[in-house]
């Protein structure tokens, strides 16, 4: 009987020391997530549990789309910041051209440190310029908040090619930076002064434009709109001053018509006045909604008119018929 007893109460006490034991450091379960999870940590975060090291390699080799958009998704999918994480995608665009790179900007806008955003504000011409353009100009739309970083980063795309993510970049760091129309000027003039490169200048004024195009009537639009009509009054190629009072006159100001007339009387070559006759006959055709053209219609048949050099006049004709149908 004693031996028995023994034998029943042996594993009893061995049950109470295990569920107590058990107790204190979590379920079996919960233990054995922790220990996952701490690894995934030390892997970089990768829900894999692939080290950075292995998926740089990966990512770097792989020639298959749909492996390559889940190790970005792999990427992903790490808690952010993190700025190793972030800066093997950095290095993964910034010499070569990358294609079908899947949600490489979300993981880079979640992982990328303000320090990092600040750096790539600065550098974005040292990347590959297709890759600025396709996924980093995105980047730094979704998360530069401060003049600064937007001021650098104009400033780095200067030497670039200009693409429709230009124009989205400047309308949506615009909104989130500048609430004060008149530290919105402020900046633009700063900017202006300080791009070297004319189409650089001209494709910000573009991108500028483009802006005033979406703001209804109010104090922001009437601040831009001053603002471009300054720019204009110091810009020394007449071509592209014409241009610029083109896109006035689009965001409905007459007054530039005026402008535009004094430009041409200006002008000492009579080859300079035949090509803004060109231009104007061009932007009145495609630019223009029928109820806008009427001004500068009569303007040029005045110049056919009565303008000195028959040359002029004849190209006025020109203009008039084939291009704006003027049967008369």
């Amino acid at each position: 009987m004693i031996k028995s007893s023994k034998t029943v109460v042996f594993p009893v006490l061995f049950l109470f020391i295990f569920t107590l034991f058990a107790g204190l450091a979590g379920s079996p379960q919960d233990v054995w997530a922790d220990d996952q999870s701490q690894a995934a940590i030390g892997a970089g975060g990768a829900a894999t549990g692939e080290s950075l090291d292995e998926l740089k390699a990966k990512l770097w080799k792989t020639t298959d789309v749909l492996e390559r958009r889940n190790i970005i998704d792999t990427f992903k999918s790490m808690p952010g910041p993190d700025a190793a994480a972030a800066q093997v995608l950095l290095d993964y665009l910034k010499d070569s051209l990358r294609r079908d790179a899947g949600d490489i900007v979300d993981a880079l806008v979640k992982l990328m440190t303000d320090d990092q955003v600040s750096q790539l504000a600065s550098n974005i011409n040292t990347y590959n310029e297709a890759n600025s353009y396709q996924y980093l100009v995105s980047v730094l739309a979704a998360r530069i908040n401060n003049p600064n970083d937007l001021t650098n980063a104009v400033l780095s795309l200067q030497e670039g090619y200009f693409s429709e993510k230009y124009l989205q970049f400047i309308e949506q760091t615009r909104q989130k930076i500048f609430t004060d129309p008149a530290d919105m000027v402020q900046w633009l003039d700063e900017i202006y002064s300080k791009l070297t490169n004319p189409i650089a200048r001209q494709s910000f004024v573009h991108a500028v434009v483009m802006v005033a195009q979406k703001q209804p009537a109010g104090a922001d639009r009437a601040a831009i709109t001053g603002w471009l009509w300054r720019v204009q009054e110091k810009e020394p190629d007449p071509v592209y001053r014409c241009h610029q009072l083109f896109t006035l006159y689009q965001l409905g100001e007459t007054r530039a018509l005026g402008a535009i007339k004094d430009l041409y009387s200006g002008l000492a070559s009579t080859g300079a006045k035949v090509d803004l006759i060109h231009r104007i006959g061009s932007f009145t055709r495609w630019q223009l909604k029928d109820i806008d053209k009427n001004g500068l219609i009569e303007w040029l048949w005045k110049v056919a008119e009565t303008d000195v050099s028959p040359y002029c006049r004849q190209e006025c004709l020109a203009v008039l018929y084939t291009n704006l149908g003027q049967e008369k």
